[in-house]
C-alpha cells in the first residue's frame, strides 16, 4: 500500500534555474536487465519546495488508475545513415607552451614531500579528508524517482526514451538542457544517439555524461595499454601477486589499480625530490604546515588559496619533473606516466569534493 500511495503522490515543487538550481539525472538498471531505473539529483536541496508528506492509503488503486500516473511510453528510436560517431570531433590541446604546466595541487606536494620525509601522515585518502573536514561551504542535494521503463535496458528503444524523458522532465521546470549519465555500456548507444541527432534538435539539448566509476576505469586502462613493456608490470610484482596484474592495469580490479598507481606515484615523486633544493627554513615551514594538516586546524582551501611556500615547492618540483622528462625516451615515458596518475587523483578528488 505504501508503494501505491507513494505513486499516487503530487511531485513537489523544483525552482526554475534562475535561482541557481540545478539538476541532473542518473540512468541505470533496476533489476539484471529488464528495467531502466532514472532518479534525478537537485541541488541545493532548498530548491525542492512544497513537498508533502504522504498520505497513507486504504484503497489499492487499479491498473489502469497506476498507468495513468507512473507508465512511461515508450518511444521507438529510427535513425538514420549518420552514425553518430562520425558526427564527433577531437581536437588536440596546445602544448606548446614553455612554462611548466602543474598538474599537481599545493596539497598534493605537501603530502608527497612529507611521504619522502617520513613525517606522521595518513594514506591519501585519509590525508585529503583531514584538509576538507572543516569546509563549510557545500550545497546539499536532494534525490528524487522518475517512473521505471519496463524494457531492456540496452534496447535503443529504451535508451531513447530514458532521453526524452529526462529532458521533458527537465524542461518542465524550466532547464533548457539536460545532463544525464549512464554506466559505461549505456552510455556508449545514448552517446551515438545524441550525437546522431541534428543540430538545434531536442536531442542536442541533452548533455550526456560517463559516470565517474566507469571513466576512471577507462582511464586507468588506457595509462596500462600506454605503460605495456614499460617494466610496470615487473615493478608491481614485487608488491601483488602476479596473476592480478592484468585486471589492475586494464582497470577492473579497479581499487588495487588506485592503491599501486598511488604507490607508484609516490615513489617516482619520491627520486625527484631527492634533487629538491631547499634551505632549513623552507623545510621547516612545510614540516609545520603538514602537521597542521594531521591537526586538522588547517583546510584544504586555506592551502591551495594561501601558501607561498608550498607553491614555491610546487613550482620547483614541476621544474624537476620537466628537467627529468628531457632526460630520452624512457624518462620522458615515466613523466608522462606521473602526470597521469596526477588527473586521475585530481579527478578522485573533484568527484569527492564536487569542486571542479
Amino acid at each position: 500500500m505504501y508503494e501505491a500511495a507513494a505513486v499516487l503522490h503530487r511531485p513537489p515543487h523544483i525552482l526554475p534555474p534562475k535561482t541557481g538550481t540545478f539538476i541532473q539525472y542518473v540512468a541505470d538498471n533496476a533489476d539484471i536487465i529488464h528495467i531502466k531505473g532514472i532518479i534525478k539529483i537537485i541541488t541545493p536541496k532548498s530548491s525542492v519546495t512544497a513537498e508533502e508528506p504522504i498520505l497513507r492509503t486504504n484503497i489499492l488503486p487499479s491498473v489502469q488508475h497506476f498507468a495513468e500516473k507512473a507508465h512511461v511510453l515508450i518511444q521507438v528510436y529510427q535513425t538514420d545513415v549518420v552514425v553518430g560517431y562520425s558526427k564527433i570531433a577531437v581536437q588536440d590541446f596546445d602544448y606548446k607552451s614553455n612554462t611548466p604546466t602543474s598538474l599537481l595541487k599545493k596539497v598534493d606536494m605537501l603530502w608527497l614531500y612529507g611521504k619522502w620525509k617520513n613525517l606522521l601522515l595518513p594514506g591519501w585518502n585519509v590525508y585529503i579528508e583531514h584538509l576538507t573536514s572543516n569546509i563549510i561551504n557545500f550545497s546539499e542535494s536532494r534525490i528524487l524517482f522518475l517512473p521505471f521503463i519496463h524494457q531492456p535496458a540496452s534496447n535503443y528503444n529504451t535508451i531513447y526514451t530514458t532521453l526524452l524523458c529526462a529532458l521533458e522532465d527537465a524542461k518542465r521546470y524550466g532547464h533548457d538542457y539536460c545532463i544525464i549519465t549512464f554506466d559505461q555500456p549505456l552510455y556508449a548507444k545514448a552517446r551515438e544517439i545524441v550525437s546522431a541527432a541534428p543540430e538545434g534538435s531536442e536531442l542536442s539539448k541533452i548533455i550526456v555524461r560517463l559516470g565517474g566509476f566507469h571513466l576512471l576505469m577507462s582511464f586507468f586502462g588506457a595509462i596500462g595499454y600506454i605503460m605495456q613493456g614499460s617494466g610496470i608490470k615487473e615493478v608491481l610484482s614485487l608488491i601483488y601477486v602476479p596473476n592480478s596484474l592484468e585486471k589492475m592495469l586494464n582497470g577492473h580490479a579497479y581499487a588495487r589499480a588506485v592503491r599501486a598507481h598511488t604507490l607508484l606515484h609516490l615513489t617516482l615523486a619520491t627520486v625527484i625530490s631527492k634533487e629538491l633544493l631547499l634551505d632549513s627554513e623552507m623545510d621547516e615551514n612545510i614540516t609545520n604546515t603538514i602537521e597542521l594538516v594531521t591537526n586538522k586546524t588547517i583546510s584544504y582551501n586555506d592551502i591551495e588559496e594561501g601558501d607561498e611556500i608550498a607553491e614555491a615547492l610546487l613550482y620547483q618540483f614541476n621544474e624537476k619533473l620537466q628537467e627529468h622528462g628531457e632526460r630520452g625516451p624512457s624518462a620522458k615515458l615515466w613523466i608522462q606516466y606521473f602526470h597521469m596518475v596526477s588527473i586521475a587523483k585530481q579527478f578522485i578528488r573533484a568527484e569527492r569534493m564536487g569542486d571542479w
